[in-house]
């Protein structure tokens, strides 16, 4: 992997952060190394194991979504984010982060809270999305959401196609190919952890 490019891609994220919220990102790299503490008051480490976040999507999904499949949510999880709580991308096509263990951009979980009625936590920020039951959350409601979009029920492998490139990628050039490849991690995450 081009080490300079990876680089460029995490000061870009942070710009981002910084400019939607300068605060956040004081306080995120204040407390950088020391964990990630949730709104239950769980402390996580910045990498969460695979128990961690399969018991977060079976809780998630019991107790708000139980039409979602929680092992959907753990893979996701994994290619997403690599399991770890306090990953942050700037998506410059959206002009918007994503954000947390789910990377639910912070536009879509506002959206998902203001319009969809995903109120179990208060107003999503770039910051709360960092709480590792917050991001499961918002990635569980959008999941949710897209397993009817349109009013038809949706195949695994559209949803998770959607869930990488939006619910329009089947029209737009150079999404097929993109979220192809994202399928084409999901199943290989699929079967690793189920």
């Amino acid at each position: 992997m081009d080490l300079s490019a990876l680089a460029f891609a995490g000061l870009s994220a942070l710009a981002w952060l910084h400019s939607k919220n300068p605060v956040v990102l004081a306080d995120l790299t204040k407390n950088m190394g020391q964990g990630v503490s949730n709104a239950v008051g769980q402390v996580f480490g910045r990498t969460l194991t695979e128990a961690q976040v399969r018991n977060l999507a079976q809780s998630t999904v019991s107790t708000y979504f139980p039409r979602v499949d929680p092992n959907m949510l753990v893979a996701m999880a994994s290619i997403e984010s690599s399991f770890r709580a306090d990953a942050i991308r700037y998506e410059p096509q959206v002009d918007d982060g994503s954000t947390g263990l789910m990377q639910t951009l912070v536009g879509t979980a506002h959206w998902l809270w203001e319009q969809m009625g995903a109120r179990a936590f208060g107003e999503p920020t770039p910051q709360s999305l960092l709480d590792p039951a917050q991001s499961m959350y918002f990635g569980a409601a959008y999941v949710n959401w897209l397993r009817t979009y349109g009013g038809k029920a949706r195949s695994e492998e559209w949803i998770v196609r959607a869930y990488n490139g939006g619910p329009g990628w089947e029209g737009r050039a150079g999404a097929v190919t993109q979220t192809a490849n994202h399928w084409a991690k999901y199943q290989a995450a699929r079967g690793r952890f189920g």
